[in-house]
């Protein structure tokens, strides 16, 4: 484990193309790739991203939301931000896509991996806790899956 460094892994991001946007049931998977290296990072978002593209700001339940995240497919990375107050905060040419720490409704807002070294990182709401890992083994990432899902389900049923 080593010492967290705001920005560091995510800023990692800057000269990647986004080439898919995946929906699964609750959450958004945004993948990226670059031609300079074999990494294929994903950033899974559990807090639904805000989008502003072209100049217009789309919330999850708003009409053309999809099609704005479908929209900055293949553009490239050019400036990230993560900050307490910002949250994540990826900027493309046409627009920016926002994870941000005011979404209540979940404990993990995003989760960045795919990079070869094996870095990771989990933002969490508030910017409570905030972990930089490398390597993980496949019974350590189910251990800390079955963990996030049982904080999951007990955030939403004490609220």
């Amino acid at each position: 484990m080593s010492t967290y460094v705001p920005n560091q892994l995510l800023g990692r991001l800057v000269g990647y193309q986004m080439y898919s946007v995946t929906f699964i049931f609750d959450y958004i998977q945004l993948h990226f790739q670059s031609e300079s290296t074999s990494d294929t990072p994903f950033l899974n978002c559990d807090a639904l991203p805000t989008v502003e593209f072209r100049g217009t700001a789309y919330r999850p339940t708003d009409f053309g939301y999809a099609d704005a995240l479908r929209g900055m497919i293949p553009e490239v990375v050019v400036v990230t931000e993560e900050a307490t107050g910002v949250g994540l905060r990826l900027r493309f040419p046409s627009g920016t896509i926002t994870v941000h720490e005011g979404a209540e409704e979940v404990v993990e807002m995003a989760m960045l991996s795919g990079f070869d070294d094996r870095q990771w990182m989990v933002e969490t709401r508030r910017g409570l806790v905030r972990r930089l890992g490398r390597v993980m083994t496949v019974g350590k990432f189910r251990e800390m899956m079955l963990i996030r899902k049982r904080h999951l389900v007990e955030f939403r049923f004490n609220v």
